[in-house]
């Protein structure tokens, strides 16, 4: 059933605009977070939603609020991230990732270098600025996108950080997102704020490693990307592996590489 709606509904982030429809499920966040402390300080349904949840759209908090931790524990013990880095987080959304590394920095005692946050969706980035310590900040980037931000700037985009000022530079759940030009766009970028050594992590839909025909098809060209939706065509994008590779190093990135996955394949890069 929740195959079949999301097949019938290309674009679920364009429905979590209406805070109506939304509403039942804001009233049953507002009553449990009354009754169970762990579920306080998470962003309305219709923004947890809006960013992704994995089909899970009702009762989603508790992984909401956890399912980022294991992406930190591996970067903290990979070396990718240390106590005092700066990090930048390209479609930070309505904060999943942010509130894993403020929770598992919180309880280590480890974390306390720079987070930034951007995203094109403004009302997500206005719910995040408000609610995480002085050291996140989150910043709305003025570009189009027709799912999230429609009535954005179509020039191409740039990053709001200083030159080689970041040492880990991720995006989940973005790159998934994007059409060749906005993809190509925000490589450059990464490799122009990366510090020297510094990594870049970004999850893909890679062709190769995709089960097509059931949940995904991606069955409409535009250019070098394969698209699941012509109507929205930013809902899900795919590309295949070597070209993802090559557009690394086109942009200076070294060491590009795949990890395939049967959904969101890991695209890593080093400045």
């Amino acid at each position: 059933m929740i195959r079949l709606l999301r097949r019938l509904i290309p674009s679920i982030p364009v429905l979590t605009r209406s805070r109506l429809l939304f509403l039942p499920l804001d009233l049953l966040d507002a009553a449990l977070a009354r009754i169970f402390p762990e579920l306080r300080g998470l962003p309305p349904a219709r923004l947890r939603i809006r960013t992704g949840v994995r089909s899970k759209f009702v009762f989603n908090q508790v992984w909401f609020r956890y399912s980022h931790r294991s992406f930190w524990e591996d970067a903290f013990a990979a070396g990718w991230v240390e106590p005092d880095s700066s990090i930048l987080d390209i479609g930070s959304g309505s904060g999943r990732a942010a509130v894993a590394l403020r929770e598992y920095g919180k309880e280590a005692g480890r974390y306390r270098g720079t987070y930034t946050g951007v995203d094109v969706d403004r009302e997500m980035v206005e719910w995040c600025q408000g609610a995480y310590p002085k050291n996140f900040r989150f910043i709305a980037l003025d570009a189009h996108s027709r799912v999230y931000n429609p009535k954005g700037s179509s020039g191409p985009t740039v990053l709001p950080v200083e030159d080689a000022s970041q040492d880990f530079v991720f995006a989940l759940s973005l790159f998934t997102h994007l059409l060749e030009q906005d993809l190509t766009s925000y490589l450059a970028e990464a490799q122009r704020v990366l510090r020297p050594g510094g990594r870049l992590l970004a999850t893909v839909f890679c062709l190769e490693s995709l089960e097509l025909g059931g949940r995904w098809t991606f069955e409409h060209p535009r250019g070098a990307a394969r698209l699941e939706s012509e109507r929205y065509p930013e809902a899900a994008v795919a590309y295949e592996r070597d070209w993802l590779l090559d557009q690394c190093r086109a942009a200076g990135l070294r060491e590009p590489a795949i990890r395939a996955k049967k959904s969101q394949s890991v695209l890593t890069a080093v400045r």
